[in-house]
């Protein structure tokens, strides 16, 4: 298959998942060249596609990436994006963080006078709901693109990730803790 490079094809793509799944509100992509103000225009790295919701769900996708990937690719790619949605998993992350916090400020930490460690505590349990939490999320989500129209899409999404593992993609400290590196990705999806 010839790579996608057509936005309203793969709007529509998008929109034809978005409704089989069930899924509401209104889904746009976005395709960014480089994310970041550090990569060089010309450079060959990446940040991952993710999904964030203002108004509108907007799924981003790096230019370089998106020409990359063919349709089926695209398409896996899409449905462990909407998968997240789908299951709630940022709502579920925060919420189990918040609750968590919530628990231990008014059992730990007030009645013991504590409270000028609640702060370091929250920022650690943060980062511990990410590795614990996130990573889970994100073997779950491939794992629904995997077996999505009886695995139909299971060596689109193993291609899509070697694709993506090709270019240098930028990890910060909170996409270390949250997201499994690509090579396990890789090696779950094969091994399942």
């Amino acid at each position: 298959m010839n790579p996608i490079d057509d936005l309203e094809k793969a709007n529509k793509i998008i929109n034809y998942h978005k409704d089989e799944l069930g899924l509401k509100g209104t889904y746009e992509l976005k395709i960014k060249n480089n994310f970041s103000n550090l990569a060089k225009p010309d450079s060959k790295s990446l940040l991952l596609p993710f999904t964030i919701r203002f108004l509108r769900y907007h799924i981003m996708f790096d230019r370089q990436y998106f020409k990359n990937l063919n349709e089926k690719e695209f398409t896996a790619v899409i449905l462990h994006e909407l998968a997240h949605v789908r299951e709630k998993h940022y709502l579920k992350s925060y919420v189990f963080w918040a609750f968590l916090n919530l628990f231990l400020y008014h059992t730990l930490f007030q009645p013991y006078n504590f409270e000028i460690w609640f702060i370091p505590f929250a920022i650690l349990s943060f980062l511990g709901t990410l590795y614990f939490m996130d990573r889970k999320f994100e073997f779950a989500a491939d794992k629904f693109a995997k077996e999505y129209d009886n695995s139909r899409y299971k060596t689109s999404m193993v291609n899509a990730l070697k694709k993506a593992k090709k270019f240098r993609y930028k990890k910060n400290i909170i996409s270390k803790l949250s997201h499994p590196t690509i090579e396990d990705r890789i090696k779950r999806l094969e091994d399942s």
